[in-house]
């Protein structure tokens, strides 16, 4: 997952609020990938079923749901959970207490994120 990139002259609204490690819920996509599988054996949906509920032109990216090597986009996640009754944070798997923060997040203080803020303000201003 890419994350802003910042850098003297522009600010990240992300390090502005550090999130500790119980905030940040980080999706396991392979684990999901199973549970999705798995639901929809136990529901009887083949995936071209699915496909045809999606409205996707092609089954390829079901399967890369299931593999792993992707995560299928909110609009996605909502229809299925409709289609198995079950809420949208039931289909997802999250990795336990796992805290994948940006290492620059955590090395600014707040005193320098105070005159990043003041800096970009001060820009937008002029």
């Amino acid at each position: 997952m890419k994350h802003a990139k910042t850098n003297q002259d522009s600010f990240c609204w992300n390090l502005s609020i550090p999130l500790d490690c119980e905030m940040r819920a980080v999706v396991d996509p392979k684990l999901t990938g199973k549970r999705l599988r798995d639901l929809l054996q136990q529901n009887r949906i083949s995936v071209s079923m699915l496909q045809d509920a999606l409205q996707l032109s092609c089954p390829q990216s079901i399967y890369h749901w299931f593999w792993g090597k992707a995560l299928p986009s909110i609009e996605h996640l909502v229809t299925m959970s409709r289609m198995l009754c079950v809420p949208v944070e039931g289909l997802l798997v999250f990795r336990p207490k796992t805290c994948i923060a940006w290492p620059q997040q955590w090395k600014y203080r707040e005193e320098d994120l105070y005159r990043r803020v003041m800096a970009y303000g001060n820009r937008i201003a002029a």
